[in-house]
């Protein structure tokens, strides 16, 4: 379900994704700082379009999501049985959207 929605991503021009000023995040709104999901859809939206550099820019968060995505599928679709428990590596992106959080309070 979310490849078919990278897929999807690819044809839907990043105009679409530009809020011309007006911040959509309550989150911002209340407090003035980015959250954690800040800029995830324009990142979802840059690996679609494998312009990873970007993605990275818009929120780091993507990379480890990305790989937990990957093995999750994999395990799911195919037999083969990853090293790395699916527990782990979500804990991991938790840890990578708490780190991130309080960097974007500090910055």
């Amino acid at each position: 379900m979310v490849w078919s929605g990278l897929v999807l991503m690819a044809f839907i021009p990043q105009s679409w994704f530009v809020n011309n000023g007006v911040d959509l995040c309550l989150h911002k709104l209340l407090t003035g700082y980015e959250c954690p999901l800040c800029g995830m859809t324009r990142s979802t939206w840059s690996v679609a379009h494998f312009d990873f550099v970007k993605a990275i820019a818009y929120n780091p968060v993507i990379i480890p999501l990305l790989i937990l995505q990957s093995v999750w599928t994999l395990q799911l679709w195919t037999r083969i049985k990853v090293r790395i428990p699916i527990k782990i590596l979500l804990y991991i992106v938790l840890a990578s959207f708490t780190i991130l959080y309080i960097y974007r309070f500090t910055v």
